[in-house]
């Protein structure tokens, strides 16, 4: 006889059991996308407006505005913001995200994974 995990009974039970897969997998996708988008609001502001003012000043001595150069800052400019607020300030806030299903080398990989 087999003993079946409290997943398996629940996906036995279902009418559609493809369809309540298909929609358990959508809610823990919005979940860690939640998650990740409340993970960048304390620094992502901060981190553009610093990458801004990086570009205006290479623009002053340069006398031409390259958004790369804002790009580049901002990637910078993230991880910094990242290693004072999370790291150093709040680093309890870690539990927070570990508790929503998000480990810390996650949290760093969304941070350094900025793709264009």
């Amino acid at each position: 006889m087999k003993c079946y995990t409290s997943a398996e009974v629940q996906w036995l039970k279902s009418p559609y059991p493809a369809k309540a897969e298909t929609q358990a997998n959508r809610s823990q996708t919005m979940h860690i996308i939640l998650s990740i988008l409340i993970f960048y609001i304390k620094f992502i502001l901060p981190s553009l407006a610093v990458a801004i003012a990086l570009g205006f000043l290479v623009n002053l001595m340069t006398e031409k505005f390259h958004w790369a150069s804002v790009e580049i800052y901002y990637i910078l400019m993230s991880m910094v913001f990242h290693y004072f607020i999370y790291e150093k300030r709040n680093p309890d806030d870690y539990c927070f995200y570990y508790n929503m299903g998000l480990i810390k080398f996650m949290l760093w990989g969304t941070t350094l994974n900025k793709k264009h």
